[in-house]
């Protein structure tokens, strides 16, 4: 998107940047679903914040030194829970 006009579409990529694998991505409200969020750099790392099946948020690390793929290190909130935190 557009930064100065986020109605304005720029470009889709042709693969997804994430697919839903684990069952808290899989099974919730909207079964199957990841939507990014936000993508944030901080401290030379890229942090995806993305919503899960509509229930959770979860967040995908790609670290600077790391290979390509991004790594999924820990769920942030749970629904209908207190909180919900690991490492996957």
């Amino acid at each position: 998107f557009d930064r100065n006009d986020p109605t304005k579409l720029i470009t889709r990529s042709e693969e997804p940047v994430i697919e839903p694998q684990y069952p808290y991505e899989c099974y919730g409200i909207a079964e199957y679903t990841t939507f990014g969020n936000a993508l944030i750099n901080f401290k030379g790392n890229w942090y995806l914040y993305y919503g899960c099946s509509d229930t959770r948020i979860a967040v995908a690390i790609q670290k600077s030194d790391a290979p390509s793929i991004v790594h999924i290190v820990e769920i942030v909130y749970a629904a209908n829970q207190k909180g919900l935190s690991r490492k996957l």
